[in-house]
């Protein structure tokens, strides 16, 4: 028996086996756990810190119902049939009109089922749209103020593509405006009216009420092909010019671009968009602006924004959502028509197929500069890793291996148990055996046995002389 086994032995072999298998075990239940992590999240990628994020985008949508409410029965003396109708304006109903109007916010009249105002409609069967939320595109030919007993309000004239007049009554001073420039005009239609105009000439046509007066612009052709010469202008190769408003002529005619134009002409068919990373289109942003590719990334953002200044634009179209992406090579903004359904910030992987247009910078929440590279999407699908057979096998081989190693140790550590009972079994049997013996246990020096003396006194005489015994 070694050493080793030895002491095992004398100390009852129990203590110490005990302390190494829960060491044992522990360190094998600590590398599963490390294993099983790294395999879990080897293929995810991480959300950027939220201050890398605009403070806009981390803002929860607010949604209100709204305020205005038009009655209809308040509006029931309403006339236009003839000429003298047509010259005044309805104490009553104007002014139950011209309240609502005043309690208009941003997007109410959207939610209201704002529509663009037919003018044979209105002319034709005005009494059924009368209250209707409308819209008007034209230049404004002129306004004024008026100061009454009916409060604060300004009137004037604008005139449609097809050179038709609409009066208007808003209740807000008009901010930034002025004659010549193409005006939308939103509200509530009341009648057909016959406006005097200050040189004392009649504007005739609809008159609508509203809040306020917005700067506009008629809307362009739909584009299905982009122009060659089309990004020419466009400049985004410093800080500086990165950080200009995304809204132009370019950016415009490519939204029409990626929302009128077929999927086949955009991605033709048998050759998929090529996958770019966000730090290799900012790079060479020449080389890839306006060419149709795929991005990738971590979701981490989704916010509606309204499309152009309180969303007038060329196109009609109030809002887009704007998607940040995230990922090790940088941040995307993909914007697209469609709110994307089905996939959760922070959590989903989005492949997006769309058309590149410029480097964008923007100052995040702590007033860092910050860089995305913009995407104007057509499509969006989320992102499905593929089944992995590698990872589950892995784990269980590692799981085999464990409790193969722990099981062995537990083996080892019984033998050991065993051996050393049996050892102090047998051991504590010879001591008994050895102690039944006479003599045995004799605490003399020397020889453990010494032969019993004869009968009879005996002489002797030792080394310090003679010595008697009786």
């Amino acid at each position: 028996m070694d050493r080793q086994r030895l002491s095992r032995t004398l100390a009852g072999g129990s203590g110490r086996v005990r302390t190494e298998q829960r060491r044992l075990v522990a360190y094998s239940a600590v590398a599963l756990l490390v294993l099983g992590f790294y395999l879990f999240n080897r293929d995810r990628s991480s959300a950027p810190p939220e201050a890398a994020l605009p403070s806009a985008a981390l803002e929860e949508p607010k949604v209100a119902a709204p305020l205005a409410h038009v009655e209809s029965e308040r509006l029931a003396s309403v006339a236009d049939s003839t000429p003298a109708q047509r010259a005044e304006i309805e104490r009553e109903p104007a002014a139950h009109l011209l309240e609502q109007a005043s309690q208009l916010v941003y997007g109410d009249l959207e939610k209201l089922g704002m529509v663009v105002a037919d003018r044979v409609a209105l002319e034709q069967h005005g009494a059924d749209h009368r209250g209707d939320a409308v819209y008007a595109l034209g230049e404004l030919q002129w306004f004024e103020p008026i100061t009454d007993s009916q409060g604060y309000r300004v009137r004037g004239e604008i005139k449609d593509e097809e050179e038709r007049s609409w009066n208007f009554l808003v209740v807000t001073e008009p901010f930034e405006v002025r004659v010549g420039d193409v005006i939308k005009v939103a509200g509530f239609y009341l009648k057909q009216y016959d406006m005097l105009r200050p040189d004392r000439s009649t504007s005739s046509g609809p008159l609508i009420i509203g809040e306020e007066l917005l700067r506009s612009s008629y809307r362009i052709e739909p584009v299905t092909a982009l122009r060659p010469d089309l990004f020419l202008r466009v400049r985004d190769y410093d800080l500086t010019e990165a950080s200009r408003p995304l809204e132009s002529p370019e950016f415009y005619e490519l939204l029409s671009y990626v929302n009128q134009a077929s999927l086949e002409t955009m991605f033709p068919e048998g050759s998929p968009p090529q996958e770019f990373r966000a730090s290799e289109l900012m790079r060479n942003t020449d080389a890839h602006r306006g060419e149709a590719l795929r991005v990738s990334g971590l979701l981490a953002a989704v916010q509606e924004v309204p499309l152009g200044p309180r969303g007038e634009n060329p196109l009609g179209i109030p809002f887009v959502w704007n998607l940040w992406l995230s990922s090790y090579s940088g941040a995307t903004l993909l914007i697209t028509f469609e709110k994307p359904e089905g996939l959760v910030p922070k959590l989903d992987v989005v492949d997006a197929d769309g058309i590149y247009f410029r480097r964008f910078a923007y100052e995040n929440q702590l007033g860092q500069p910050y860089t995305a590279a913009v995407v104007i999407a057509r499509r969006l699908q989320k992102y499905v890793a593929p089944k992995n057979d590698f990872s589950p096998l892995l784990i269980k081989i590692t799981i085999g291996i464990v409790a193969t190693v722990v099981l062995a140790a537990w083996l080892m550590s019984r033998r050991d148990e065993s051996e050393a009972v049996t050892a102090r079994s047998r051991r504590m049997t010879r001591l008994k055996k050895l102690a039944s013996l006479p003599g045995v246990l004799s605490t003399k020096t020397g020889a453990g046995r010494q032969k019993a003396p004869e009968d009879g006194p005996t002489d002797s005489v030792g080394p310090a002389g003679p010595s008697s015994s009786t």
